[in-house]
């Protein structure tokens, strides 16, 4: 379910216009927008900044607009009929906001202030940051026999530094995605749940949240201190290849002794691939080592029976949990079928692997 509820814990606060319902017949009434020119800013106490707001139809200016209001939350910044602001007082969060009322619809937008008692060096440098190992492509399981999705959402933060390389303390940044079908931002902070549509304000790491295949643009800006700044990363949302590897028994002329082999011996996948290895003999087990096993992750069979119904009635059964990461140890089938091992591979490369109890190797190529 999503939610909008400004001032949960991580939130700061939060912006975008809010529409009402249009008189039907009038082309100027299907679709009107309120927006501001900052929604994240960063000023000085007795620094100045003058606010713009213009209402929007389609994306473009309304000529029929009625004059737009100003307001604030509270004392520690004023603004006046024309939207220029002063900050009289330190705080880390106020609220200005803007307002109009066209054709009989009210519509509105807010920016968030944070005022400090004095400027920092100013804002040079300023961009959006993925954690190292990660990257701008997401895989997405989709299973349309359960309708569940199952995310892998980097976190994401801005990086605000100084003409120097010195990073700046905290700013309020705006967020925003260009495409909330496919992916949104969530607060990632402690404590944090509520995931917002409209973009958020915020001063810490964002969670992105990807919801089907497509391309999305996540952007962050902010005024800071008479500097405008933003930054963005598009990701690519994709389904991840799923790939099986059996053990299979061979029996060598030369020797009545059976060994394993596995059987694709090499695979090439996408990144974000969850390959399976299978063993279906109760009397050969298998196990796979990798020659580099760092970036090889645990997965979770989210779409399995067992799954479904431990979420659903925990004290009847018992969740699976991830196979690990890394190495596989050696397992084998038993009386209730074959036994399975899976991993997925996030990070492209060549994964290298072979079997400590009969030698035999493999490939995966994640491209």
């Amino acid at each position: 379910m999503l939610v909008g509820v400004c001032g949960v814990a991580g939130i700061l606060a939060c912006s975008g216009d809010t529409k009402e319902p249009s008189a039907p017949g009038n082309p100027s009434q299907l679709y009107v927008g309120l927006q501001l020119n900052q929604h994240a800013i960063n000023m000085a106490v007795h620094d100045t900044i003058r606010l713009t707001a213009a209402a929007l139809t389609g994306g473009t200016p309304l000529s029929d607009a009625g004059p737009v209001h100003f307001s604030t939350l509270d004392s520690t910044v004023t603004v006046d009929s024309t939207g220029l602001m002063t900050a009289r007082f330190a705080t880390p969060l106020t609220v200005v906001y803007a307002r109009v009322t066209t054709h009989g619809v009210t519509h509105t937008d807010s920016a968030a202030i944070q005022v400090t008692p004095t400027a920092p060096a100013p804002l040079a440098g300023f961009a959006l940051r993925l954690p190292p190992g990660q990257d701008t492509n997401i895989a997405v399981n989709f299973s349309s026999a359960t309708q569940l999705e199952f995310v892998l959402a980097p976190v994401l933060y801005y990086q605000a530094t100084d003409a120097g390389g010195d990073s700046l303390p905290p700013l309020l940044v705006y967020y925003s995605s260009s495409d909330h079908s496919v992916a949104f931002l969530n607060s990632s902070g402690p404590g944090s749940e509520s995931e917002l549509i409209n973009g958020q304000i915020y001063n810490g790491d964002v969670q992105l949240l990807a919801f089907k295949v497509g391309q999305v643009t996540i952007s962050v800006e902010t005024w800071a201190y008479g500097v405008a700044k933003r930054s963005s990363l598009t990701f690519v949302v994709g389904l991840p290849q799923y790939a099986k590897i059996q053990m299979l028994g061979e029996t060598p002329v030369a020797s009545l002794t059976q060994i394993g082999v596995f059987s694709p011996s090499s695979y090439i996948v996408g990144k974000g691939a969850v390959v399976t290895w299978e063993d279906d003999s109760v009397d050969v087990p298998i196990d796979v080592v990798f020659d580099d096993s760092s970036a090889v992750q645990s997965t979770i069979d989210i779409y399995s029976f067992a799954y479904i119904a431990c979420q659903l009635q925990p004290s009847n059964y018992v969740c699976p949990t991830a196979t690990g990461a890394g190495n596989i140890l050696p397992f084998q089938a038993d009386q209730n079928g074959p036994a399975t091992r899976s991993r997925s591979f996030p990070a492209a490369g060549t994964y290298t692997y072979h079997s400590r109890l009969y030698g035999t190797s493999g490939t995966i190529i994640v491209r």
